[in-house]
């Protein structure tokens, strides 16, 4: 059976579902290359827990990471978990995109408030939890001697169907809600 006849409306629905898995695959060759050897995997992890009525997505590539990245484009940013809200607005790293994708992530986190969803970014040393459901999220310093290599990102949908277009068009033009204060790590 194909994963897309796995999801339901049930989850987000179908257009957002296929919307983030589409932006997060992206942004793995978007950001990473593997020709120059940035990285040399990607990972794409989907889990349905129906008895708890959620739908789990992650995504891993073992690349850059969003400083990473930022650093290579020659980006202004402050420490790890700046980069990681500035890679949450309508910031891109891409130059002279021809298509209207872009701000991929910072989309997927609309999603994911609509949804009443929750989220986890993990890139180099510091990450970003999202919980929607009780509107509270948290920066986090890893404190571990060796970074982690890359970027995680995990996505987790409740059972609460969400309209994708009033989703994506929450006011947040070029801005994020889940603003970094550095000593909140």
């Amino acid at each position: 059976m194909e994963v897309g006849n796995l999801i339901t409306e049930d989850y987000a629905g179908k257009q957002s579902i296929n919307f983030v898995i589409s932006e997060l695959v992206n942004n793995i060759y978007d950001h990473t290359s593997f020709e120059k050897k940035y990285a040399s995997h990607g990972y794409i992890y989907a889990q349905l827990y129906p008895i708890w009525k959620k739908l789990d997505i992650t995504v891993y590539d073992d690349g850059l990471s969003i400083p990473g990245r930022f650093d290579k484009s020659n980006v202004d940013y402050e420490n790890d978990c700046h980069a990681i809200e500035k890679a949450l607005t309508q910031f891109t790293t891409i130059k002279n995109r021809q298509s209207e994708r872009g701000n991929g992530l910072g989309s997927c986190m609309k999603l994911i408030k609509a949804n009443k969803g929750s989220a986890l970014i993990v890139s180099r040393k510091e990450c970003l939890e999202v919980d929607e459901k009780r509107k509270k999220y948290h920066y986090h310093n890893l404190n571990n001697e060796k970074l982690f290599k890359g970027t995680l990102i995990t996505l987790r949908f409740r059972d609460n169907p969400i309209n994708f277009y009033e989703a994506l068009d929450d006011g947040y033009i070029h801005g994020t809600p889940y603003k970094y204060v550095e000593n909140n790590i």
